[in-house]
């Protein structure tokens, strides 16, 4: 088993950045100013063909198999892409896509779109087979979304998705909505089959959502809620909650099975969480939870994510979780979070880790941390197994990544990580990079097995990533969002699907 250098927890007591709720993101969440944009730093978006034989790194997202477009301009589809589970029991996957800008229901309202695998044929996402709309304007559904398992049993997966917008019954609350499949055509998701409401005014409940697994061996799935700027610990400290299944009817999160509070001021603990699968191979699903300006002593915003073993009960300090990753360098924000799969075989699911403005290649080209196997205490991530650092200056690497099943065959899941500011291509259009498990020591970005790149400026592709298999082949498709893609319209967004079996390796 994998053991950690402990290192001496630093009472973190300076505050990182606390910036105000508003009906749009902030800082680096905000839309890009391409109004002006620096010239492009690659050469064109063709890129050349491939030799015969031999299967080309780097490719361009114009040539995925599948490109689902937003539906209208602003809609920023793709902020969230993903499995979905089996929600209709056809024995297939199903992917879920987000636009929570979308205006179809009032403005800012927000919509998510389940497609049924395997996934195509493509087109508009008005024609996904089903589209969940938010409660009213500006609650911006789908600013989080995912399967929650299968959380009362009957075997269809069910939906979360969060809101954190949504004003019931504060301001900025927030709301989370669990749907249980099957689930067709459109739905309000005011008639959603369970939601639990935010407890403070501004906590922004729901601005991430994960279904994370059997937590306390009940044999129901549970689900995992952030809230970045809940104040129940500090002012923005944050605050993740653990709803157990089975959900029903409205609640508020107050009432949660387990509430995880941030260590410090302006923490946002809650801004990301994850299920990351089994860590430690004790039978129960094990959470992640990120911090992205956590401090350490002077260190400000370097980062923190948190590993909290099941089973967890009542209200708990993450000062208490069972280990803190935390990033290199003050600015890391080192407090993105993904897991669940095994990438060396071991037995024990894996943990990765991202830091988007590291600074270790070049300033913020970000940096990727792959964790196998349990840590104990306060772990630095510059001891992690296997580091991967962005190519460029800029290109915010680790923002959104995952582990994901297994691409190639091998039995080993793998890694998607994106660089969603890449500029090889055209400013921002950004690039997706995928690393084929096993994982071990050092890396650049460019040294991926696949390397996607986004169509054109703007484009962020790799706003969101995500795989699992939908075809029914056993192995993993690649999920890719590009949240300001304006094939359909501008900044309608895209979502591109790769299948397994139409890669070479």
């Amino acid at each position: 088993m994998p053991m950690w250098i402990v290192v001496s927890l630093i009472t973190a007591g300076c505050a990182g950045p606390a910036a105000p709720p508003s009906d749009k993101p902030t800082g680096a969440d905000t839309q890009p100013d391409t109004s002006t944009p620096p010239p492009p730093t690659g050469d064109t978006g063709e890129l050349a063909p491939p030799d015969t034989g031999t299967p080309p790194v780097r490719v361009s997202l114009a040539g995925a198999d599948v490109r689902w477009l937003g539906a209208g301009a602003g809609d920023w589809a793709g902020r969230q892409i993903g499995p979905a589970g089996d929600v209709n029991g056809d024995g297939l996957g199903d992917v879920l896509v987000t636009a929570h800008w979308s205006d179809a229901a009032g403005d800012d309202a927000g919509a998510t779109y389940l497609l049924l695998g395997p996934g195509g044929p493509g087109g508009s996402l008005a024609d996904a087979h089903a589209i969940l709309l938010g409660e009213g304007p500006h609650d911006a559904s789908g600013v989080s979304a995912t399967t929650a398992g299968d959380v009362d049993g009957d075997g269809f997966a069910d939906l979360i998705i969060g809101a954190d917008g949504h004003d019931v019954p504060l301001n900025n609350a927030g709301t989370i909505y669990l749907v249980r499949g099957p689930v067709a055509g459109t739905i309000d998701l005011a008639d959603a089959d369970a939601k639990a409401t935010g407890e403070g005014r501004g906590d922004l409940a729901g601005v991430s959502v994960a279904g994370v697994g059997d937590v306390d061996g009940d044999g129901l799935d549970d689900v995992l809620v952030g809230a970045r700027y809940n104040d129940e610990a500090h002012p923005d400290a944050g605050a993740a909650y653990l709803l157990r299944g089975p959900l029903a009817g409205t609640s508020s999160l107050a009432d949660a099975d387990a509430k995880l509070l941030g260590e410090s001021r302006g923490d946002w603990a809650g801004i990301t969480v994850a299920g990351v699968g089994d860590v430690d191979g004790d039978g129960l699903a094990d959470l992640g939870i990120g911090a992205r300006y956590a401090d350490r002593g002077p260190i400000l915003d370097v980062g923190a994510s948190y590993l909290v073993l099941g089973p967890v009960a009542g209200t708990l300090d993450l000062s208490a979780a069972e280990a803190v990753f935390v990033a290199e360098g003050a600015g890391d924000e080192g407090g993105m979070i993904a897991g669940g799969g095994d990438t060396n075989g071991d037995g024990h699911d894996d943990v990765l880790i991202g830091a988007r403005l590291n600074d270790r290649e070049a300033p913020d080209a970000g940096i990727a941390y792959l964790l196998q196997g349990p840590g104990y205490g306060v772990v630095d991530l510059a001891l992690a197994h296997a580091t991967i650092t962005g190519e460029a200056g800029g290109d915010e690497l680790g923002f959104r990544l995952d582990v994901i099943g297994d691409v190639d065959g091998d039995g080993n899941g793998e890694l998607i990580i994106a660089g969603w500011r890449s500029d090889e291509v055209a400013y921002d259009a950004g690039a997706v990079y995928l690393f084929l498990g096993p994982v071990q020591g050092l890396y650049r970005a460019g040294d991926a097995d696949r390397i996607w790149l986004g169509e054109a400026l703007g484009d962020w592709a790799g706003s969101s990533v995500s795989g699992g298999d939908i075809d029914g082949d056993g192995l993993a498709e690649l999920m890719i969002g590009a949240s300001f893609q304006d094939g359909a319209a501008e900044d309608a967004g895209a979502i591109y699907l790769v299948y397994a079996d139409s890669l070479r390796w």
